[in-house]
């Protein structure tokens, strides 16, 4: 591969892990007023007179709370996003590389008489970055996984399958990771190009245990929400929709689709390449669907938990008329059928006066 090539190749990835970095925290920024609202907030408003007991509190912390947190406020994220823009920004440290560069030449900022060599940094970057991935999409799994099995309480059959997938994608995960990690290194030092070369040809097969898990997911939460619109007897298309869109089914597809086009992209470059210098193990463009794995991962299941969120706090209302949208959220302890046109409703101090109140006016009136 010549200059000109690796300079083609810093250049359009280096734009694209930037592109990445900003979509995910442009999203958080977005975000933030509902994350405060639903994870962080206290409820500061004074108790209603119906429910005296409903007092400040704190929203209570569950597991995926705790994931969501691990995944979304950086903690892993924003160390694979920083690590990341590490390895391509050092792609630009050669006096060999700029010298073809129609732009002022900075300092290099490697320090060639330093204990660890460029080829040790680079190395330690790429673990750095596969086990992080690894890890934020493993989180991203598990997320929705939880949600699969809030789906179906009864069942433990489904709780077990989706555990043991849970489990046996994040071992094959790690096993092709570490392999294909023994095989990697730097490009030629003199350049200081921080590409992954000798990544094996089998890589992509790194996406495919969460392509599996997420198409099992998937197709669960299909048969659930059909289930459910069987025994409530309602086909309308609205109603359909507003069961696939506000039970974050459509999260589940989307997550699918999206490993199965990374998978693809990642065979696509290694086998046909993206310029005439390309050969086999120069995978340089690789780190483009490495970088949209973790944003898209860090920013879909942010939305997804935010959403099933507002659907705890703000439940929807069920009216025997049908006029309202049905779901397929069944909280644990939350069913109360006791209040008329009210098929369930959630104990939370917020919603049990939405509730309380959207029912003493149906009454009045």
């Amino acid at each position: 591969m010549s200059i000109s090539d690796t300079i083609l190749d810093a250049r359009v990835i280096r734009c694209c892990q930037i592109a990445a970095t900003v979509v995910v925290f442009y999203d958080h920024i977005i975000c933030l007023d509902q994350e405060v609202e639903y994870i962080w907030v206290i409820d500061l408003r004074p108790p209603q007179p119906s429910f005296v007991e409903c007092r400040l509190q704190k929203r209570k912390w569950t597991l995926s709370k705790a994931l969501y947190h691990a995944l979304q406020n950086r903690c892993l994220g924003g160390i694979l996003l920083i690590s990341e823009c590490v390895l391509h920004f050092m792609s630009f440290e050669s006096n060999q590389l700029y010298a073809a560069l129609p732009i002022p030449h900075p300092k290099p900022v490697l320090n060639y008489d330093a204990p660890f060599s460029h080829t040790d940094v680079s190395t330690a970057l790429f673990g750095l970055q596969g086990y992080l991935n690894t890890a934020v999409i493993w989180i991203a799994s598990t997320i929705m996984a939880l949600r699969l099995t809030a789906m179906f309480p009864q069942s433990r059959t489904v709780r077990y399958v989706v555990s043991f997938v849970l489990i046996a994608e994040l071992i094959t995960m790690i096993t092709i990771l570490s392999v294909t990690l023994r095989h990697t290194h730097p490009d030629d030092p003199s350049l200081v190009t921080c590409f992954p070369f000798g990544v094996s040809q089998y890589f992509y097969a790194f996406y495919l245990p969460p392509l599996i898990l997420e198409t099992i997911l998937f197709f669960l939460a299909v048969w659930n929400a059909i289930h459910q619109l069987r025994i409530r007897k309602i086909w309308n298309r609205n109603e359909v929709l507003s069961v696939l869109i506000r039970d974050s089914i459509f999260y589940f597809l989307i997550s699918e689709l999206f490993f199965a086009g990374n998978a693809a992209l990642t065979l696509y470059v290694y086998k046909n390449g993206v310029h005439l210098g390309f050969h086999e193990g120069r995978t340089s463009w690789l780190q483009i669907p490495y970088a949209s794995s973790a944003a898209a991962n860090i920013i879909l299941v942010a939305r997804f938990t935010l959403n099933l969120q507002s659907a705890f706090y703000k439940p929807t209302l069920y009216r025997s008329e049908g006029d309202e949208t049905m779901t397929t959220i069944n909280w644990a302890h939350t069913a109360d059928t006791s209040l008329p046109g009210v098929f369930e409703m959630s104990t939370s101090p917020r919603s049990r006066h939405f509730l309380d109140s959207s029912n003493s006016q149906n009454f009045s009136g």
